[in-house]
């Protein structure tokens, strides 16, 4: 069994109990992850809930719209999630546009400005003109990036398609997508980075590629069976960077793609569009600082077929980077442990353990015959037994420690839910402007 998305009920009904959630219990193929590969039978286009995809192998506790009018939870500021929608399917109900662009910000004071100009001006001028809206994340930036943000989304003629949101710290990039993710209305979900190094105008390409087109004017894309992706990645086919950025970032992709079995040769670009049960579907994961970086892997863990599509990229305007080459190295390699095991092994962990465990079992063996056998051993090799046994216990701890977390964030997010980061501020959702509830993170 799998748990899916509640049906919405009909519009009209928003205002009787905007923001009450519920859990549907769906049925789904026995197809979980095995031990080597990803997914399983995939009998529908849609995700949970739009035309029977089983559910990944994680606990898939998808977000439930509202019982009346499919709203996506309680006040913006208040438990974490944006306004009620009029009703119908997500994203969809009363003025909700269909394409929601992500940004997360982080002291990017300067690129604020000319990153709406840009996102205005690249929609605007493709088929989704009026029917998109630029979400920006600010998380907990020390300059006056707020400041840009209030002054383009909540001054004198500010567009109707911006909206923004502070959090109260910050809490890293992947947490700030995942609270971007909550408020997200569209049924498409746009995600680049603020430092505009990704171009605005290479989303209608991405967005084309998602529904099934190629880049040409509506022209049917080739490739497997004609079929539509779930997610398209960006890849920065000629980065603006020197190689102390590009080699470390080549190595660090290779790696990914070998341990997770994803086929993404750029999973360190931030510009990707995919459909709005993949973003539901992610929401548990991005609550640490660098999730952000296994979003395909992830994403793919859960059945969504993925695509690419060559991107721009330039050089950083303003600003300064927040990542060195080196620095985030070994944050990246315990990240990608944790995806493995989430991956591969939560269904069925001893899978994992039981090898693991079974090495220090040959290991003691070998230690007693040298014992009874009456051969020397070296103190270094028993000091090896010992700390190896300390390492694989806190890695254990580890692992369960991160999945405890999740089902404790998913705890405070009530019924069907999961608690994202506390906000302080928003500006662009309508009256919504009362001081936010305290948080339990």
């Amino acid at each position: 069994m799998a748990w899916g998305r509640a049906p919405a009920a009909p519009p009209g009904r928003a205002g009787a109990a905007a923001g009450a959630a519920a859990v549907g219990l769906a049925a789904a193929g026995s197809g979980g992850l095995g031990r080597r590969g990803f997914g399983g039978p995939r009998p529908g286009r849609g995700g949970p809930g739009e035309g029977g995809r089983a559910a990944g192998p994680f606990w898939g506790l998808r977000r439930a719209k509202s019982a009346e009018g499919g709203a996506r939870g309680g006040g913006v500021l208040a438990g974490g999630l944006g306004p009620p929608d009029a009703g119908g399917p997500p994203g969809r109900g009363g003025d909700s546009p269909r394409v929601s662009i992500v940004v997360p910000l982080r002291d990017e004071e300067g690129s604020v400005g000319e990153l709406v100009r840009e996102v205005g001006r690249a929609l605007g001028a493709s088929p989704w003109a009026g029917d998109f809206e630029l979400l920006l994340v600010d998380d907990g930036s020390g300059d006056g990036t707020w400041t840009e943000v209030r002054r383009a989304a909540g001054g004198a003629g500010a567009p109707a398609w911006l909206r923004g949101v502070r959090l109260r710290a910050g809490r890293g990039q992947a947490a700030a997508l995942g609270a971007g993710f909550m408020r997200a209305r569209g049924e498409y979900i746009v995600t680049l980075d603020g430092d505009l190094q990704n171009d605005p105008a290479d989303i209608p390409a991405l967005l084309a590629r998602l529904q099934g087109r190629s880049r040409s004017e509506g022209a049917p894309a080739g490739g497997e069976g004609d079929e539509a992706p779930d997610m398209v990645c960006g890849r920065r086919a000629r980065r603006a960077e020197g190689p102390v950025r590009r080699v470390p970032s080549l190595l660090a992709n290779w790696l990914i793609g070998r341990v997770t079995g994803t086929r993404v040769r750029d999973t360190g670009c931030a510009l990707r569009a995919f459909r709005r049960w993949v973003g539901d579907s992610l929401q548990e994961h991005l609550h640490g600082r660098g999730m952000h970086r296994f979003i395909p892997a992830l994403a793919a863990a859960q059945g969504a077929r993925i695509e690419e599509v060559d991107v721009g990229h330039r050089e950083r305007g303003t600003g300064r980077s927040k990542y060195s080459a080196l620095g985030r190295t070994p944050a990246v390699a315990i990240d990608l442990l944790t995806v493995y095991f989430l991956t591969r092994y939560l269904r069925e962990p001893a899978q994992c353990f039981a090898w693991l465990g079974l090495w220090f079992v040959i290991y003691s063996v070998a230690i007693a015959a040298f014992d009874v056998l009456g051969l020397p051993l070296s103190n270094a090799a028993l000091g090896a037994a010992v700390f190896s046994s300390h390492g694989y216990t806190l890695f254990v701890l580890g692992l369960m420690a991160e999945v405890l977390s999740r089902a404790y964030l998913r705890g405070l997010g009530g019924p069907g839910g999961f608690a994202g980061p506390p906000v302080r501020d928003a500006v662009g959702f309508g009256a919504e402007r009362a001081p936010p509830a305290a948080a339990a993170l």
